[in-house]
């Protein structure tokens, strides 16, 4: 039984408010993946896109809505959840350790196959950051004095530079650094170090250990985080290290001695502050991890020690990437002044894009923030007007707000490949592609998009399943993952949508299905059971009678 059943009431509304909005969310996602897909395109100039609701004619970054075989989907879903099925008894003796090395290998093997394959290079935002990493590693400072204003206007982004200069200055020790395909590589074992931690967490918060084999298999299957660990931009570590705050503190929450609970606190405080330094979008995860701390401290009086540590969580991942700012500050002897208000994002979640509604537009931050002389009360007065402005126009037409927020919402969590395959086709390119990253991001592209689509379609229904699964047997712990995704749905769909962001909480969501499958599962095996029986008798009284 789940121990924070001791804590009563309030564990039980923290269970019931988070199933309720999570099967809306889930409910929408699962029947829209059925009837339709997100696509993520490049379209070319002369190679217009036309579907039922867009008319695109050039556009690197097009978010493209199609319709769907609802016949084939529900045909795929069947077999995905068969092929689980089968595999279910060959698990059943597979012990933890045996999981954890598999996954671990196949994680590290597939990705490192993938990075040589595709040998992308940063570009864009993507290589802002990296080469001021590469600079202030040789102590060059000057992206930071100069006339442009990136860093001033995106300080947060200081914290990944922070962690790519610190691989970089490592790995400088050895020699001169030519590319950065090692960060590459150093995304992928993170990776599979997550995985690690996410099934050791399974193992903890489920009694029921064939909801550990069944999400082995999953993450095995699930590739779309292997193929965007060549994307430099911080979402692959951010998500590893929130994975393992996650698992340490309910450790920590679970384990009655001080010294291990003292080392799972300090452990798990260290990992969401990195985590948090690194992408900012973690500070999701720290929600998440303070409600789960709050809802199980008043078992007892040792559980009291959860709110210190949700305390301590919160004032480092607070002034930690302040800390980093003002180090590189006085390392360039520069004052960076205002930046951009997050206000801004919100302000441009709420308006139309070129691309789908909600996604990035320079006028919501940038130009705003330029018109407004470089004041943040300024351009939080502007972005609070448009944001008023925006409420006026959703509540005049409903139909259109509908529309916008649903588009929205798909655009992001429906584009099932959450654009780590465009992410491979649009970077610059150390040398040309090879092997399988030729063939996925070229002939290979619709197959590898369709197989994703599927998969993704699969991990809907059976989140929906698992919140079930959870709410009948009281699960508290495991309802963090659910609580972590619907902090990432709830942000995405009021602030800036972009499918690259979604991807952790896909991770979440797919270690999150495993225990939907099993709820699936043990209503589906009886009636197969039984209709076995009923066929292998009837056959063998057929052949007794000579029939």
């Amino acid at each position: 039984m789940d121990q924070t059943n001791k804590s009563g009431w309030l564990t039980a509304l923290f269970r019931i408010v988070i199933a309720v909005f999570m099967l809306f969310f889930l409910g929408v996602l699962s029947i829209s993946a059925i009837v339709g897909t997100t696509g993520m395109e490049i379209v070319k100039e002369g190679e217009g896109v036309d579907t039922v609701v867009q008319r695109i004619r050039e556009q690197i970054e097009a978010v493209v809505f199609y319709n769907d075989n609802i016949l084939a989907n529900l045909i795929w879903l069947v077999l995905g959840f068969c092929l689980v099925f089968l595999l279910m008894p060959l698990l059943k003796k597979l012990p933890l350790w045996s999981e954890l090395t598999f996954v671990a290998v196949w994680t590290i093997v597939i990705g490192s196959i993938w990075i040589f394959s595709s040998q992308v290079a940063p570009n864009n935002d993507s290589y802002q950051v990296s080469n001021a990493a590469l600079n202030f590693a040789n102590n060059d400072y000057s992206a930071l004095t100069g006339d442009d204003r990136y860093f001033s206007n995106y300080p947060f982004q200081l914290g990944f530079v922070f962690f790519e200069e610190i691989l970089i200055r490592g790995a400088g020790l050895f020699g001169d650094v030519e590319n950065l395909l090692f960060i590459q590589e150093v995304s992928v074992i993170m990776l599979a170090s997550s995985y690690v931690a996410l099934l050791l967490m399974v193992n903890q918060i489920f009694e029921d250990k064939r909801v550990r084999h069944t999400a082995f298999v999953l993450l095995i299957f699930c590739i779309q985080p292997i193929i965007s660990c060549t994307f430099l931009y911080g979402i692959i570590p951010g998500f590893v290290f929130s994975a393992w705050a996650v698992y340490l503190e309910i450790n920590f929450i679970k384990s009655e001695s001080w010294k291990k609970k003292i080392l799972w606190g300090i452990l798990s405080v260290l990992c969401i502050t990195a985590a948090v330094v690194i992408k900012s979008n973690n500070l999701i995860v720290l929600v998440a991890m303070v409600l789960l701390a709050i809802v199980t401290a008043f078992r007892n009086k040792k559980s009291l020690f959860n709110l210190l540590l949700s305390a301590v969580s919160v004032v480092l991942c607070v002034v930690t990437p302040d800390m980093v700012t003002s180090m590189y500050e006085k390392r360039a002897d520069v004052q960076f002044g205002d930046s951009i208000p997050m206000i801004s994002w919100f302000a441009m979640g709420l308006q139309e894009a070129e691309n789908a509604p909600g996604w990035y537009n320079y006028g919501a931050t940038i130009a705003n923030f330029e018109n407004s002389d470089y004041d943040a009360d300024a351009a939080s007065e502007s972005s609070l007007e448009e944001i008023k402005k925006r409420i006026d126009d959703f509540s005049a037409d409903k139909q259109y707000r509908n529309d916008f927020f649903y588009k929205k919402f798909t655009s992001v969590w429906n584009e099932t490949s959450y654009q780590s395959i465009w992410n491979n086709n649009v970077r610059m390119q150390y040398k040309e592609k090879t092997g399988i990253a030729e063939w996925v991001c070229n002939d290979g592209e619709t197959a590898t998009k369709s197989y994703m689509d599927a998969f993704a379609q699969l991990i809907f229904i059976l989140c929906f399943c698992g919140i079930l699964y959870c709410l009948k047997h009281k699960n508290t712990y495991a309802m963090i993952m659910m609580l972590i995704t619907l902090g990432g749905m709830m942000y995405h769909l009021l602030a800036e949508a972009k499918s690259q962001y979604a991807l952790p909480y896909f991770i979440w969501m797919t270690v999150f299905a495993s225990c939907g499958f099993i709820f699936v599962y043990d209503k589906v095996k009886p009636c197969i059971s039984k209709f076995i029986d009923k066929h292998f008798r009837r056959n063998k009284t057929l052949t007794e009678n000579g029939g």
